[in-house]
């Protein structure tokens, strides 16, 4: 596995306490697809049973047809609280 390192150069508390998590193997709907100003690709608003609704990397959703898929992979949505000056480790980047 790489792995990558990360100074952080800002703080940031996230503002988001319930983010979507599921496991690999979970039956997902999959709504639109992200199209805001930052150009970010492949992001999906998805739900699940159980769980607020979030935007997904499309990487993680094997889809059906139609709003169906599965997670191909364990996923969570949670931000990181950081402090600025902190060194951080990334396993896998997927969309930025």
């Amino acid at each position: 596995m790489s792995t990558k390192k990360y100074l952080v150069i800002r703080s940031h508390e996230s503002e988001f306490p319930s983010p979507i998590t599921f496991q690999k193997g979970d039956f997902l709907t999959v709504g639109e697809e992200y199209e805001g100003a930052e150009s970010w690709g492949n992001w999906l608003f998805c739900s699940t049973s159980g769980q607020e609704p979030g935007w997904v990397p499309g990487q993680v959703i094997e889809r059906f047809g139609g709003p169906g898929g599965r997670a191909l992979d364990d996923y969570t949505a949670r931000e990181l609280n950081v402090l600025e000056g902190e060194l951080l480790v990334g396993t896998r980047s997927l969309n930025g």
